[in-house]
């Protein structure tokens, strides 16, 4: 009998356990553990668990380009500041850790490469002006900004600063030039297309999410006075005759912005173009018809690097941010900040 009693607790306790057994196998390996494509230096799931503990001291000089002060700042209050200016707190948390790490990599690499005694930086590590560098907002200006929705919105974004505090993109050992854009017109540029310069991990990829954008799409109309003054300031460019013979042929590049179009016989660049008629992107067609200029674009921003729609796309079918970083930067590794 007290061998029988012994057989049935030791059987009941095994059928207690074996539940807690079964859901450890079940839920495998937790998500952050799994290796982006392309390879890396150190597993996500090390460089998570190491990124726990944001190196100590570390912070940010900012130039606020609207009085020309410096605030110094914690790195982890610099990239909520910087995510809510470049990115919206809606967007999939696995889109929001890898735009983290984007900007956290910019800021590395601006520091290694640009001079901080360049006017008008005064000493600062980067400027939070968009069009030179990455936006950043303070406390004070995203409470501004968001109102009611300033707690949930806060909350969210450094929880997910956190998930990723400390990682960073490399190539050849060095932070990259970890650029971003909203929307792509459906496939990424390389950044020789755009600023004439190579960089390996800034290829053209598919970006196919970013078409179901409702502000994918834009148009622009001008009469033929409004398209004529513009194109005046372009240098070698003389409009004589009709309009519709203004316009000659375009080359693309090979993510689908403009390379050149020609203008009155004088070849100018898409880039140029789109600055000077302040389109969404470079990725445009350009038609003359009942006597005005109608521009229809693709995609929103330079289209190098990874596409911010695209991201959250990715994030919506299943991607994590290590799968969305190897995707729009092929070839570089992530690592841990020393």
């Amino acid at each position: 009998m007290k061998f029988h009693s012994i057989f049935v607790l030791l059987l009941l306790l095994s059928l207690l356990l074996a539940p807690l057994a079964a859901v450890t196998v079940a839920d495998g390996m937790p998500q952050a553990e799994k290796k982006p494509q392309g390879g890396t230096a150190q597993s996500a799931g090390e460089a998570a668990d190491s990124a726990d503990k944001p190196a100590q001291g570390e912070s940010v000089r900012v130039f606020r380009s609207s009085d020309g002060r410096v605030d110094k700042v914690s790195t982890e209050e610099y990239l909520i500041g910087t995510l809510a200016a470049e990115m919206s707190p809606a967007m999939h948390p696995q889109a929001l850790q890898a735009q983290a790490v984007a900007c956290y990599t910019y800021v590395c690499y601006v520091r290694q490469n640009e001079g901080k005694d360049e006017e008008p930086m005064q000493g600062a590590d980067i400027s939070d002006d968009s069009g030179r560098h990455q936006g950043y907002l303070s406390e004070k200006q995203r409470r501004e900004k968001w109102g009611e929705r300033f707690d949930s919105y806060e909350k969210k974004l450094r929880e997910n600063v956190r998930a990723v505090q400390g990682i960073l993109l490399c190539y050849d050992g060095a932070p990259i030039l970890a650029v971003f854009h909203a929307i792509s017109p459906g496939q990424t540029e390389t950044a020789a297309a755009v600023w004439g310069e190579d960089y390996p991990y800034l290829q053209s990829v598919p970006s196919p999410g970013d078409k179901l954008s409702p502000d994918c799409a834009a148009a622009l109309v001008l009469t033929r006075e409004q398209f004529e003054k513009k194109i005046k300031t372009l240098d070698g460019v003389k409009p004589r005759g009709e309009p519709q013979d203004w316009l000659g042929k375009s080359e693309s590049n090979p993510g689908g912005t403009v390379k050149t179009l020609e203008i009155c016989g004088t070849r100018v660049s898409g880039t140029q173009i789109r600055e000077l008629f302040d389109l969404k992107s470079a990725a445009f067609t350009l038609r003359v018809q009942d006597g005005s200029f109608r521009f229809q674009t693709k995609g929103w921003g330079h289209a190098v690097g990874m596409s911010q729609y695209g991201a959250d796309y990715m994030a919506r079918q299943g991607s994590d941010w290590t799968e969305i970083l190897a995707h729009y930067y092929p070839g570089a590794q992530i690592e841990q900040a020393k």
